[in-house]
């Protein structure tokens, strides 16, 4: 059957949604997940299913079917990457831990990312409709944040390609001012609920853009199931008050260790930063050991979380000051100076010395200082591949936290992290690769994320200026 929505209601897998002209309809998923559909829109949730006990056995399928979908992964995608699929008429889109928005038609697609990185593949031979996960292939192609201003696009019949200079699917169908505020609104709300029923979970809330839904003109219309909510099916509401540090039953340690260990077992490049890194003392590492007297890669904060110190510089300010993007994340945008040629080695190994960082808890638009130790850096340059591992604490986590990923490093002089990740990490070298830069994201809970931004050293390189 077909229906109206309304603020609170609870959806399934396989309900479908639609919206008109003037409608938009957000989507707040139990894992922290969010949709937002844009006006004259339609998409189906064929797939959601979140186990936080059994994270293997997340599953996420969105169905898109025209239209424009803003879209961030919750923990159900963010855990289970190979397992998390956005088709269009015309591709299959999988993530890396990603914010972004896509455009559907029955001959085309087209993606901006905000955080992270997508990557699309046309249907074909090798990337089937009815399959999970991301595809591969020669006709497949990535985009990462840090490419500013460029877009994926994949047309019947063509492999998929970067473009300039074209209109995104925000500039096609633009938000509501008020999304923003939603979802920071989500996050506060987010980090407030218990958890205890978020086992095998597939359902969401629906969420209008302001307490009355008469402040939006529009409609939008759900094809919903009659089934009843079962004792599996937990709800996050949006009305919530004030907001808590997690207490240790909201942050899983246990699970996470888990986690870790099954994915550094697995990764031998992986198994030697750890071992490095844990052969530090533990202490709490300066946040500026001044190895370097001017780096060339440097961060600043978002303005939102620049806080009261007038002499902080915001990335807005640092821009100006002839550097370009590096890398981006929520909270940092990572920034180097402009250059034409990195020249980095192509062959060696090599560690990296942690130079300086800022770390933070972040809950929402909220920070909490946290402090990095046992930290390690390892660049496989013959084989294109980097690891690395830093220990993360803050005053409100009772357990420390490791910060572990690995991923490619790029001709360009860009790395990131795999899909597979823990953490998403988003990095770049100097030229000659004398020092290295990086951001970092690790979801701790829902709406409780570990983030920083760190500047290494290499020490067999003679950077001294």
């Amino acid at each position: 059957m077909t229906t109206d929505v309304t603020r609170g209601d609870t959806i399934f897998e396989g309900d479908a949604f639609s919206t008109g002209p003037d409608g938009h309809v957000h989507l707040l998923m139990h894992d922290k997940g969010f949709f937002s559909l844009r006006p004259n829109s339609r998409m189906r949730i064929e797939r959601y299913s979140y186990d936080s006990a059994n994270l293997s056995q997340n599953r996420v399928k969105i169905q898109l079917e025209t239209g424009v979908l803003r879209s961030i992964t919750g923990r159900a995608g963010e855990m289970n990457k190979r397992q998390y699929r956005l088709n269009t008429p015309v591709a299959a889109i999988g993530v890396r831990g990603t914010d972004y928005s896509v455009y559907a038609s029955e001959a085309l697609s087209r993606i901006s990312v905000r955080s992270g990185g997508v990557v699309m593949s046309p249907f074909g031979d090798g990337c089937q409709v009815a399959g999970s996960g991301p595809c591969d292939g020669v006709a497949a192609a990535e985009l990462l944040a840090v490419d500013l201003g460029a877009v994926l696009e994949t047309r019947v019949g063509e492999s998929t390609v970067i473009k300039y200079d074209t209109l995104s699917p925000d500039d096609l169908n633009p938000p509501l001012p008020e999304e923003r505020h939603l979802l920071r609104q989500v996050g506060d709300n987010l980090s407030s609920q218990e958890t205890k029923h978020d086992n095998k979970a597939p359902a969401s809330t629906l969420d209008n853009p302001d307490e009355s839904s008469e402040k939006v003109e529009g409609e939008g219309k759900a094809e919903v199931s009659n089934e009843s909510p079962t004792e599996q099916e937990a709800r996050a509401g949006l009305s919530g008050g004030g907001t808590h540090y997690p207490n240790d039953e909201q942050i899983d340690f246990d699970g996470r260790r888990e986690e870790l260990s099954a994915y550094v077992s697995e990764r031998p490049l992986v198994q030697l930063v750890v071992e490095a890194g844990l052969k530090g003392d533990g202490l709490p590492l300066p946040k500026d050991a001044g190895l370097v007297e001017k780096p060339s890669i440097i961060w600043g904060r978002w303005a939102e979380y620049s806080g009261d110190d007038e002499s902080y510089k915001t990335i807005a300010r640092l821009l100006y000051e002839n550097r370009r993007y590096a890398a981006l994340n929520s909270v940092f945008g990572m920034l180097e100076e402009r250059v034409d040629d990195r020249d980095i080695p192509s062959t060696g190994r090599t560690f990296f010395r942690l130079n300086g960082y800022e770390a933070y808890v972040k809950r929402s638009d909220r920070l909490e200082g946290a402090v990095l130790s046992n930290a390690s850096l390892l660049i496989d340059f013959e084989q294109a591949r980097f690891a690395t591992h830093v220990n993360f604490d803050a005053e409100s986590l009772s357990e420390t936290s490791s910060i572990v990923g690995s991923g490619d490093v790029r001709s360009t002089g860009f790395f990131s992290s795999d899909s597979g990740a823990p953490a998403v990490i988003n990095g770049v070298f100097s030229p000659g690769a004398g020092e290295a830069g990086y951001l970092f994201q690790y979801n701790l809970a829902p709406g409780v994320d570990a983030v920083g931004a760190t500047h290494w050293v290499n020490t067999s390189v003679d950077i001294s200026r």
